[in-house]
């Protein structure tokens, strides 16, 4: 499903990001649907909630972060439950 390259990409973009002092560019791929669901979709589930420990405490992207780790059980077993436990986590 994914080469190598991709899941390279996948896995350490976020870290090379935060490392290049390019918190906008973190930001907005932390909070771009496509690359959760490209996370998820490579059974990386783990790595993506530890990516947003690279925010700050306080970002409202941390509410994202405890969504995914709330409905980590779901999404890993079926990739495609990632936008409904968002929407249904992130409502409340």
């Amino acid at each position: 499903m994914f080469d190598e390259k991709s899941l390279y990409t996948l896995r350490n973009l976020p870290a090379h990001l935060h490392q290049a002092r390019e918190d906008e560019r973190l930001r907005d791929l932390l909070g771009s649907y496509s690359f959760l669901a490209a996370k998820v979709r490579s059974r990386l589930v783990p790595g993506l909630v530890s990516d947003y420990e690279l925010l700050p405490e306080d970002s409202p992207l941390r509410l994202v972060q405890a969504a995914i780790r709330m409905s980590a059980h779901v999404v890993g077993g079926d990739p495609e439950e990632l936008a409904g436990q968002l929407l249904g986590r992130l409502l409340h």
